[in-house]
């Protein structure tokens, strides 16, 4: 994904972070900006005898070394400054005509030139700044020019102002961006991290985590409390509303067994009054056809309720993954056979010692769901594979088939009970769309994964692959 994608530049964290920290920057600016122009010069007061003493004999000795120098050009005097030893460290020559400033400090300070260009005092004195005190100006006349002699004089440490109001003007600028990048990136976070667990609790009960709720949120009373809880009350009447008609699918299931079963012996004992009579004997064998289809249909509405409200808990036992493949294709080799299609089972070498832990009824129901759905839907004379493949997370088991396939749109649509892409083609082959979704429900009670892909999507006829995923938290 792009660094400038819509979805980046419309995160809300993203929104509120930068605006948090531009108005943190901007007041920033605009107090910088306001104490520079707007405060009062730095208070001047008048020199105490040691500070007039020691401003007097600098300038002696500068007056003394400084007519030394290669004339007409001052390009040398810093240079000079520095080597001159008679002289205190912190000396400031500032030549106003050309708004040359000349020194020997180790660390000049800017400010010390922007104070000299605005202030211009008839007769010396001290001027306070920031950590520093500045003594002057002392008249040096020169061939060159007159010069206004400074004498700086660092505030001792326990005058100065602490260590922030020592540092220079950018740094201080920055740490204090710094903070305030940090302060909006903190407030952010916590504004935006309930928001972020809402939307973890609606994707996973979208994904269909019915159970998912925010307790959290109860304990809040500003709005996005109110956003929690009216989430929690939401997928709690869901929940309701879909195990109230997953109950009725039970319950009705289960009241058509009686029935069909009854209706099976009454055709039965019809065949056999009815043995002269061909037409009547066909008759019946259409209407048991119907019964044994409505029959099937019911039994695998009423295990699919089943497993749907987990009546039935796990009986795990260690099972041999190969082994249950191996006899699932030789249950359905007689139904493959009637088309002319053939089994392939493909294992891979890293399942041969591998247990897995899982109910077999379950699985079995699953596997044998795929399988039968892929013998189905398969063209005549074509060929249906099962592989089984293990990785350090999972076990893989994929079932493909050569048959007409399913669309992009409805690859996940197909789980859905009763579903079904093509009515006419499911009347024929006489499906109930519930096979899937029994697979799809067996395998989450394994906290596994089921999905669809085409298997050929450049074949006119490309088929369908179901892959189940069965992770290694029931293997032992």
């Amino acid at each position: 994904m792009s660094l400038f994608s819509k979805r980046w530049y419309s995160s809300l964290f993203i929104k509120m972070f930068i605006g948090f920290w531009l108005v943190a920057i901007v007041s920033i600016l605009v107090t910088r900006w306001v104490s520079v122009n707007f405060l009062t010069p730095p208070q001047a007061t008048p020199l105490n005898f040691q500070q007039q003493k020691l401003l007097s004999k600098t300038s002696t000795r500068l007056q003394q070394s400084l007519p030394k120098m290669t004339q007409p050009s001052l390009r040398k005097l810093e240079s000079s400054l520095k080597r001159n030893v008679r002289i205190p460290r912190e000396v400031w020559l500032f030549d106003r005509d050309n708004d040359r400033l000349y020194t020997n400090a180790r660390y000049p300070k800017p400010v010390v030139h922007e104070r000299l260009t605005n202030l211009n005092y008839p007769q010396p004195v001290r001027l306070n700044l920031p950590g520093y005190r500045l003594i002057g100006p002392q008249s040096l006349p020169l061939d060159q020019g007159d010069l206004q002699l400074y004498i700086g004089i660092p505030d001792k440490p326990e005058q100065r102002g602490g260590f922030f109001n020592r540092l220079p003007d950018w740094l201080r600028l920055l740490s204090l961006a710094l903070v305030s990048a940090l302060v909006c990136g903190g407030l952010t976070w916590l504004l935006l991290k309930p928001v972020k667990r809402l939307t973890i609790a609606s994707r996973q009960f979208g994904q269909g985590e019915l159970d998912t709720r925010v307790p959290e949120f109860e304990r809040r009373f500003d709005e996005l409390g109110e956003l929690g809880q009216a989430f929690n009350r939401m997928a709690e009447q869901i929940n309701q509303h879909i195990s109230a008609h997953k109950r009725l699918l039970g319950d009705v299931s289960h009241e058509l067994r009686s029935p069909l079963t009854r209706l099976q012996l009454l055709i039965s004992l019809l065949e056999k009054q009815s043995k002269d009579t061909p037409q009547i004997q066909e008759n019946l064998q259409r209407s048991r056809n119907e019964i044994e289809q409505l029959d099937d249909m019911v039994g695998k509405a009423l295990a699919l309720s089943r497993l749907e409200n987990q009546l039935k808990p796990l009986s795990l036992e260690p099972l041999d993954l190969v082994t249950l493949c191996e006899q699932i294709v030789q249950e359905y080799q007689i139904l493959a056979q009637t088309k002319n299609i053939g089994i392939i089972l493909n294992v891979d070498e890293g399942m041969l010692d591998i247990p897995y832990f899982g109910d077999r009824a379950l699985l079995h129901s699953a596997i044998s769901n795929v399988l039968n759905n892929a013998i189905k839907y398969s063209c005549e004379n074509s060929q249906v594979s099962l592989s089984l493949q293990t990785n350090k997370e999972q076990i893989e088991l994929t079932i493909s088939d050569q048959g007409q396939g399913v669309s992009e749109t409805e690859m996940e649509r197909i789980f859905t009970p009763f579903f079904r892409e093509d009515n006419s083609r499911t009347r024929q082959t006489g499906g109930t769309g519930l096979g899937l979704a029994i697979a799809m429900d067996a395998i989450k009670r394994h906290h596994g994964k089921i999905r669809a892909c085409a298997t050929n999507v450049d074949a006119s006829q490309p088929g369908l692959s179901v892959i189940i995923e069965l992770p290694y938290d029931n293997a032992k």
